[in-house]
């Protein structure tokens, strides 16, 4: 089954400010649920945001608070936030499908997913906006969750479904935010991607990329640098 914007909500579980710091990979997940928040925001998705004992662990981190304004924040004792009753009113309550991410992956969002699913939710876990202290509990709570019918997404199957269609005043507004998250980091512009390139040869290897021009049919075309090849990669941006 498809995401739909209209039926989601999207449940940010316990990103505190004493448990993010220990996560494995940390940032990167907390800069995911940020990133997933505001896309949220901008297609009317709903946002509930639940704290584990923020007297104990702290509340949500500063960053994700600043980009969850309207959000619903919950607190929660019980490691599941369904079990806990805490979603009770919320919007997690009245719409039928639940996208989840947070901490940790293995305990508060598993038995959170768990539950919602028993309660006859459509839940889906994104895997790149999840984590645990030790990665390899991530990974048993992932294969556990999909045996169990929960779907394991990532941020970017989350928001193209959202979407779901480029050419749209939507996606043209979100273009700007979306697609050079994609393809930025903090190597001047350029962006790191595994690609397979020079098929005839096998050749396959990290390269980085810079954009070049806007192709054909609405896409980027990024072409690689110092590399001895003309590997190139397209990422669909829309008109």
């Amino acid at each position: 089954m498809l995401m739909s914007a209209d039926k989601s909500s999207l449940l940010i579980v316990d990103i505190q400010s004493r448990l993010a710091p220990a996560i494995h990979e940390g940032q990167r997940i907390v800069d995911n649920c940020i990133w997933l928040a505001r896309v949220a925001a901008r297609v009317g998705v709903p946002v509930v945001v639940t704290e584990h004992f923020p007297d104990k662990i702290g509340s949500t981190v500063e960053a994700l608070k600043s980009a969850t304004t309207g959000a619903c924040y919950v607190s929660k004792q019980a490691f599941s936030a369904q079990g806990d009753g805490c979603l009770a009113d919320t919007e997690v309550e009245r719409r039928r499908q639940v996208v989840v991410c947070g901490t940790e992956a293995h305990v508060c969002v598993q038995q959170t997913a768990l539950d919602l699913r028993w309660a006859g939710k459509e839940v889906f876990v994104v895997a790149d906006a999840s984590g645990s202290r030790d990665p390899a509990n991530r990974d048993l709570a992932f294969a556990r969750m999909r045996q169990h019918g929960i779907e394991i997404v990532s941020r970017e199957m989350v928001v193209f479904e959202w979407l779901r269609r480029g050419g749209t005043p939507l996606f043209s507004e979100l273009n700007s935010d979306l697609i050079p998250l994609a393809v930025r980091t903090a190597w001047g512009g350029r962006a790191q991607a595994s690609i397979a390139c020079n098929a005839s040869t096998g050749y396959n290897r990290k390269a980085f990329f810079r954009p070049v021009r806007k192709g054909g049919s609405g896409c980027f075309r990024l072409s690689s640098t110092g590399m001895g090849v003309s590997p190139i990669f397209y990422l669909w941006a829309g008109k």
